[in-house]
Formats: structure tokens, C-alpha cells, sequence
């Protein structure tokens, strides 16, 4: 390398515009990284880092005076080497570096602070995934390493914002969790994501990973330190905190937002009023005692004399919550008045209000805009009607369905999938019984493929989120669970057409477990198309992973029990 590198100079001037040394420096740059760390550091390696600096390899400003201070030759080398890599755009190289760094000479605190932040800062200059994850291992080195040392504000929030471009929530997940632990958050409260960082970690947190605690500390902190939400995401954001079952901050976040000249985005959303609706009647229709404390408010002893909004304290009574609740309501019915126009969508979830509550009068009142303007109830009015009963008396609604037949309207399979879901949920093992029986009879036909794909087609029918469609497939898998359990045989072929659904709609966990249920220990295993499917599962599952959308644990189990061979 010394032989030949003498003739490799960097260029001068405007000739140094797009130049990129070649793979021998590279090279090079590499052997020395590789011997900083072992016994093999000595003159020769000396040698070759002044030959890199003397022809311009190293780029003069990457060789610091303010290195020299330490007296420690291997930090001078590995911090000269680490901004020459990002210098010449060699991320991958220079990430490793700083974790080496961070690894063994964190006993120049000052100088490591300042080495971090200027390499995170150029790390996340338009970064790839693999930087966005280099960036994460190094904010956990460096705070692990140099206790009390902080990084700018902005670089976490730099941070959260690539890791929401790149989805990379469990990144994302992991550098928020680091910064709420006791050690570091004593020294420095970092600010939590910004824009639409904030309800994709949220929505993430509370979906997918289900980290209930982390969620609920990322809500307090927006909440109690006043951080701005987006017009555009408010009403998401603070769904996402009701259906956490954090009543206290999503009523805050409410009435915070529910004023003003965008005070509609909040008062006429639709998905939020039916959350916050839910949320609010049942912890009313609890007992006083039962309530928990996260899901409400600070005790009285716990809140100051002079409160502001951010800590405000709620009366818990069934009185209050329900007062509150009719506001929720009520606001929401005035920001659509005149009823007789408003949106199908918006009467359907007013109706949708009404039945939760109880107001079987006024949600069927709410639906006859819609029939009084000529338009023909689809099957969701319908299902709207039974699903809503369904939740609270599933012998209710089956009685509903069953006037309805003789009316010649015919609930699809959907809505007789949604009342036998609720009965299973209510452990009423009788109706479930009759109801599977009566399943034969429903549209004329039989827990058959047909019937099944119908199901199925209908669940999805719709332009759904991620919570939606992994309940509609979720609804599917304990209606099958129920059928099987019952003694019905379901064919291979509704596994199959289960399984297909399921991936097309990137659910892989769901997948694998109608795969279970039904194709598992049910057909031949060299079936060409089990093993089709099966190798799509096993790619689906390997994708999830490396998107970090499921944990490792889970991954290996499934794919273990994927390849294992029937005997």
C-alpha cells in the first residue's frame, strides 16, 4: 500500500469538484480502521496515515489541532480517519469508526461530543436505511458512553424525521425509549418527533408494538410540554391517544384543538368523535373504583393550586364523563347541520355514535336521512346497525337479523360474521351454535369456499387502515376458529384463498395462522401450492423483519415451524 499509494494524490482546487479516490485508499482507510483496535498499531500504520494526509487522502480539515490535546495518537488517527470517510461519502466505513470510538475512547468527553455531533449531522444528510440505523447504535453508544452529554434538539428530531421517510419505526421506537430513561432524561428532556413523525411513531407504538407505556409517555410529554400538532394530524394523533385508553390526555388534546379557526378539523372528524364516543361511555359506565388511574387523571392531591391546561383535572364521575361525552356528540352533530344533507359517511358514523350509547331511536333516526333521500341502505348502513348492537347485546342484533330476513332484506356474510364474532367475544356458546347453523340458510347457501370468500371480499372491500384490516382479517380467522371448532369441515381451499388475502394485504402474522388453523397438519406437504404459499409466507415474514414490523423472536418461531417436515 506504501508503494503505491506515494502516486495517488487528491487534486487541488476546482479539479477537487466530483473526485473520488480510488478503491486502494479505501483500502487503505480500512486496514487502519482494522488495526486501531488490535496490537498491530506501529510505526508502518503511522507511516500510512501521513502518507493518506500528505498527498490529500486525508483532507487537510479532517486533522484537528483541538485532537491533539488528548495525547492519544489512536483517537487522533481514528477521529482524522472518521472525517475523511464521511468526507468522501464512505457512511458505512465511518459509522463503524465512531462506534469504536464510542467504544474505547470515551474518556474525552468533550471531544467525543463534538466528534458525535458533527458525524450524525453528516450521517443524516439524505441518508439510506443502513445510516438511519448506523445513526440509532451511535446515539445509544454515545449516551451510554459519555454520561451526561447531550446532542442538539434538532439532530433528534432530524432523526425521527428520516426514520418516518425510511419507515423505520422500531428504530424510531428504540431512540425514543432512550431518551425517556430515567439516566438520560434527568440530564436533558429531548423533544419527541415533529410533523408526520409524531402520529406514524403513535400509530406504531399502538398497533404494532403495542408499547403502552412508551405511548402513554409520548402523549404526556406532546400534552404537557405543549408541542405543536399539525393541522393535518390532530385528529389522527389524538385518535391514536384514545384508542390507547388514555382519556385524560386525548380529552386535553381535545379541547385543546376543538377551538378556534380549525376547530372543525377536530369537532366534524368522524373517526375521532366515534373514538373518543367509545372511549368516554365505557369508563362512565364504570364503577368509580374500577376506573384506573392512567386512563384518567392526577389524582386532586397530586395537582397544583394553579393549574394550566396541560395538567388539567377532570371530575371522574360517570356524570362528568357522560357530560362529556354528549359534548364530543353534540359538537359534532352541529358541525354537520343540516343532517338532511350531510355526508352518507358522516350520518353513518353518527348512527354508529347513537348505537354505542345505547340510542337505538336516534342512530335508526340518524339512518332514515339516508333512506328519506332515496338512497338504498348498502350492506355497511346495515352492519353499522348490527355491529353496534352486536358489541353490547350480540342476541340483540341476531334478533335484528332475523326480522330482517323476514322483511326480505338479507344481511351479507359480513354482518352474520360480526354478530357470531360478538357472541364468541361474549362467550355465548349457545348462539354462536345456532348461529353457525344458521349460517346454512343465510343467502341460500353453506360455510362453503363461496361463502368464505364472500366473507372475506366483503371485509376488505373498503379503503381501510392498518387497525381496520387486521380486525376485519381478525374477524375472519375466530369465525373460522369457531366453524372448525364446531366440527365443520373446511375445505383446504378456503386455507389457501385465506392465506392469498392475508398476504395481499401485507398481513404475514395473519397469514401464518390461518395457515395453522387449516393447511398445517390438513394437506400433503409437498402440495405445490401449499409450498408456493409457503415460501411467499416465509418471504412476507423475512420482509416484516427487516422492516422491523415484527420481532425477531416471533419471526424465527414461524419460519421454524414453515420449514419443519411432515412425518
Amino acid at each position: 500500500l506504501l508503494s503505491r499509494l506515494g502516486d495517488v494524490k487528491a487534486p487541488t482546487g476546482a479539479r477537487m469538484i466530483g473526485y473520488r479516490p480510488p478503491s486502494i485508499v479505501y483500502a487503505a482507510f480500512r486496514l487502519i480502521r482494522r488495526c486501531m483496535t488490535s496490537k498491530n498499531f506501529d510505526k508502518r500504520i503511522i507511516k500510512l496515515f501521513r502518507t493518506l494526509a500528505q498527498s490529500r487522502n486525508i483532507p487537510p480539515e479532517a486533522i484537528q489541532t483541538n485532537d491533539n490535546h488528548t495525547n492519544d495518537i489512536h483517537y487522533i488517527v481514528a477521529a482524522a480517519l472518521l472525517r475523511a470517510s464521511l468526507h468522501w461519502g464512505w457512511k458505512g466505513l465511518g459509522s463503524n469508526i465512531l462506534k469504536e470510538i464510542l467504544q474505547h475512547r470515551c474518556r474525552y468527553p468533550e471531544h467525543i461530543t463534538i466528534l458525535t455531533v458533527d458525524a450524525l449531522y453528516s450521517l443524516m444528510d439524505t441518508p439510506s436505511r443502513d445510516d438511519v440505523s448506523a445513526c440509532r447504535s451511535i446515539l445509544a453508544a454515545f449516551h451510554h458512553g459519555v454520561p451526561n452529554a447531550v446532542v442538539p434538539d434538532g439532530l433528534i428530531r432530524q432523526f425521527y424525521k428520516h426514520a418516518c421517510e425510511h419507515n423505520m419505526p422500531r428504530s424510531a421506537e428504540s431512540v425514543y425509549a432512550l431518551s425517556r430513561s430515567h439516566s438520560i432524561a434527568k440530564a436533558h428532556t429531548y423533544p419527541p418527533p415533529q410533523g408526520s413523525a409524531l402520529p406514524w411513531l403513535m400509530g406504531y407504538l399502538t398497533h404494532v408494538s403495542k408499547n403502552e407505556h412508551l405511548a402513554r409517555q409520548l402523549v404526556a410529554q406532546v400534552v404537557d410540554d405543549y408541542e405543536p400538532i399539525p393541522l393535518q394530524f390532530r385528529a389522527r394523533f389524538i385518535s391514536f391517544v384514545a384508542m390507547n385508553g388514555s382519556a385524560t390526555h386525548a380529552r386535553n388534546l381535545w379541547e385543546r384543538y376543538a377551538v378556534g379557526k380549525d376547530k372543525d378539523a377536530i369537532l366534524a372528524h368522524s373517526g375521532l368523535m366515534l373514538r373518543m364516543v367509545d372511549l368516554f361511555y365505557h369508563l362512565s359506565t364504570r364503577n368509580d373504583g374500577q376506573l384506573n388511574e392512567d386512563e384518567l387523571i392526577p389524582r386532586p392531591s397530586d395537582v397544583e393550586p394553579q393549574i394550566d391546561e396541560g395538567n388539567a383535572y377532570y371530575d371522574r364521575s360517570s356524570a362528568s364523563l357522560t357530560a362529556f361525552t354528549d359534548r364530543v356528540l353534540s359538537s359534532f352533530v352541529r358541525a354537520h347541520e343540516p343532517l338532511a344533507t350531510a355526508h352518507h359517511y358522516t350520518l353513518t358514523s353518527l348512527a354508529r355514535a347513537f348505537f354505542i350509547l345505547g340510542r337505538f331511536s336516534e342512530g335508526f333516526e340518524t339512518l332514515k336521512n339516508i333512506w328519506d333521500r332515496k338512497e338504498v341502505p348498502d350492506s355497511h348502513d346495515i352492519n353499522v346497525a348490527l355491529s353496534a348492537l352486536a358489541v353490547r347485546k350480540p342476541r340483540a342484533a341476531a334478533s335484528m337479523m332475523e326480522r330482517m330476513l323476514e322483511k326480505g332484506i338479507r344481511p351479507d356474510p359480513v354482518s352474520f360474521g360480526t354478530v357470531l364474532h360478538h357472541a364468541l367475544a361474549h362467550n355465548d356458546v349457545v348462539l354462536a351454535t345456532e348461529l353457525i347453523h344458521r349460517a346454512r340458510d343465510v343467502n341460500g347457501g353453506k360455510i362453503t369456499l363461496k361463502s368464505v370468500t364472500s366473507l372475506i371480499r366483503a371485509s376488505l372491500r373498503r379503503e381501510m387502515d392498518v387497525s381496520e384490516r387486521r380486525s376485519s382479517l381478525t374477524l375472519v380467522l375466530n369465525i373460522l376458529k369457531a366453524l372448525n371448532d364446531s366440527g365443520f369441515t373446511l375445505a383446504p381451499a378456503v386455507g389457501k384463498y385465506c392465506m392469498r388475502i392475508a398476504l395481499d394485504a401485507n398481513e404475514p402474522g395473519i397469514a401464518f395462522k390461518f395457515w395453522d388453523l387449516l393447511l398445517r397438519r390438513k394437506t400433503q406437504w409437498t402440495d405445490q401450492e401449499q409450498r408456493f404459499l409457503r415460501e411467499r409466507l416465509a418471504r412476507a415474514i423475512r420482509s416484516h423483519r427487516q422492516h422491523e414490523k415484527i420481532r425477531d423472536a416471533q419471526s424465527r418461531m414461524m419460519l421454524s415451524h414453515l420449514r419443519e417436515k411432515r412425518r
